[in-house]
């Protein structure tokens, strides 16, 4: 697949707003046609909803568009722990702040395991999600770096100063998102990123160490628990650290997944927003 034409323009801060959640905040944006559907979409891991802006710019000429940094990223602010339980509370508090019921879940990487996870807790809270999109989603079947297996022994951990895990985990982000984008779609997303990163650089890196060295990265449970109507999950195939093969193996286990590969970088929302928009619209109208 081909990259896309993308534009740099950003969101509009006018429709970003802070709601409360727990002790903290969390930075949320609401925009598009006030009659339209609702997407509810969830970011990924390190990263911001504000990195995804022309993907989102482009949902919203037809869809209304709930966003939400996840606890410790972009610009929500900081917890005590960043687990899995953690950022499906936060997708829910922002979803019952909103007063929103009838939408579609879409999420990308961490934020497609949280939407997944979400669904389940949200219908138990009555909120009525219709059904999950999830691009490229964490949770399922990983290749370990060396850093991220050094990290699961935790005298080693110990061993090594904060900051050089922080940067560790910083450059093996750069070589995951940038290595196949093109450089001036790169160039955009890394210059949005280190704005976002100065303004709250030593949260960013405890809630990174923490997440490293306490998040659950493979959770197939959720997955096997999914009760949904109908969740459909799109893999990157240029991802070095996601075994797509084995992946598709154990969704091929579990019915209410249907499945698609697609040739692209595993930032797929960011690199090719009409094609991700496309693929929204298609199992919205299954779901009518």
């Amino acid at each position: 697949m081909d990259f896309e034409h993308i534009s740099t323009q950003k969101l509009d801060q006018t429709f970003q707003k802070l709601i409360p959640f727990r002790d903290s905040n969390l930075n949320t944006y609401f925009a598009g046609p006030v009659n339209a559907r609702i997407i509810v979409f969830v970011h990924g891991f390190n990263l911001s909803f504000s990195l995804y802006s022309a993907f989102i710019l482009t949902l919203q000429d037809q869809f209304r568009v709930l966003c939400v940094d996840l606890p410790g990223h972009g610009y929500s602010g900081e917890q005590n722990e960043y687990s899995l339980e953690v950022m499906v509370e936060a997708v829910c508090a922002t979803v019952s702040y909103y007063k929103i019921t009838s939408f579609m879940l879409c999420g990308h990487s961490l934020g497609a395991l949280v939407a997944i996870a979400a669904y389940n807790q949200m219908l138990k809270l009555k909120l009525n999600p219709l059904c999950v999109l999830a691009f490229s989603p964490a949770g399922i079947q990983l290749r370990y770096s060396v850093g991220m297996r050094l990290l699961k022994f935790k005298f080693i951990s110990q061993m090594i100063p904060k900051k050089t895990i922080a940067n560790g985990a910083r450059l093996e982000f750069w070589r995951r998102t940038g290595r196949f984008m093109p450089k001036q779609l790169w160039e955009a997303v890394k210059e949005e990123y280190n704005t976002m990163n100065a303004a709250n650089k030593q949260r960013n890196e405890d809630r990174m160490i923490w997440m490293l060295q306490n998040f659950k990265w493979e959770q197939k449970e959720v997955f096997q628990q999914f009760k949904g109507r109908l969740c459909k999950v799109i893999w990157a195939y240029k991802d070095q650290y996601v075994n797509e093969e084995a992946g598709k193996q154990f969704l091929e286990g579990n019915d209410v997944f249907v499945q698609d590969t697609v040739n692209v970088i595993h930032e797929i929302p960011i690199a090719c927003p009409q094609f991700c928009v496309n693929e929204i619209i298609k199992l919205m109208e299954m779901n009518e």
